[in-house]
């Protein structure tokens, strides 16, 4: 063999990993095509934002029941300020039967919260449960809403939230946060300030495509100038279904 023929390619050992498949490393939704964008890394966080109806929830509803349904003894913590629609959650879990499906449910631990107080008392419990490995924050736009109007006082809240979400990371647990969008000038922008899109490195952008179809779409920017990559969706009654 002519080694002057033979060439090298750097490799991460994480990129290795990801090479050879080995997907217990990653949390993924029950929609292969999707995860060619949500492919979450372990202790990380997590955004997503979008208008009302766009499909934030449901992408979380189906990274839950993927997560149920793999993870034999994980946990999940859901917070928000409306109870949890473990009804729609449900759909997500396929073709299992309703004893199944409660097993399933008992391992998702609700936290229904409407002060910041209640947020962070929240954020500690689950931080301390056994087996947490994904935390679900619903709608952060509402829970601190009153962060965007006092700039001093609100920044704060914002920190210590957001350092408690990195503490929850810390231990090994992912955490996804969904968020509304303002529409500055023309161009989408996550609720709650610029300093709070600061505070969460990972972000995906889920859109209806229009308000006649039936089609969403998630994307997200991979590294300094990496082109978006973007994967179109629909919302069915057996949870997210795939573009053919």
């Amino acid at each position: 063999m002519d080694s002057s023929k033979i060439t090298f390619e750097y490799e991460t050992a994480y990129e290795l990993l990801v090479r050879l498949g080995a997907d217990g490393l990653f949390l993924y939704t029950s929609l292969p095509t999707l995860n060619q964008v949500l492919e979450l890394v372990p202790g990380k966080c997590y955004e997503l934002d979008g208008d009302i109806g766009s499909g934030k929830t449901q992408i979380c509803y189906s990274l839950a029941a993927k997560l149920l349904l793999t993870k034999k003894t994980a946990k999940i913590g859901w917070i928000s300020a409306v109870p949890l629609r473990t009804d729609h959650l449900s759909q997500h879990f396929s073709s299992t039967d309703s004893d199944e499906t409660s097993h399933l449910l008992d391992r998702i631990v609700c936290k229904r919260v409407e002060m910041v107080s209640e947020l962070r008392d929240s954020l500690n419990a689950l931080c301390e449960t056994i087996n947490m490995q994904l935390v679900i924050v619903e709608n952060i736009d509402a829970l601190l809403h009153d962060t965007a109007y006092d700039r001093e006082m609100g920044r704060n809240v914002q920190i210590d939230i957001s350092e408690r979400l990195r503490r929850l990371t810390r231990s090994g647990i992912t955490v996804m946060v969904t968020n509304h969008i303002t529409h500055w000038r023309g161009y989408p922008a996550p609720a709650l300030g610029n300093f709070w899109a600061s505070q969460i490195e990972n972000r995906f952008f889920v859109e209806r495509r229009s308000e006649e179809s039936n089609v969403r779409s998630v994307s997200t920017m991979r590294g300094g100038n990496e082109q978006t990559i973007r994967v179109d969706f629909e919302i069915s009654d057996g949870g997210l279904k795939a573009i053919v």
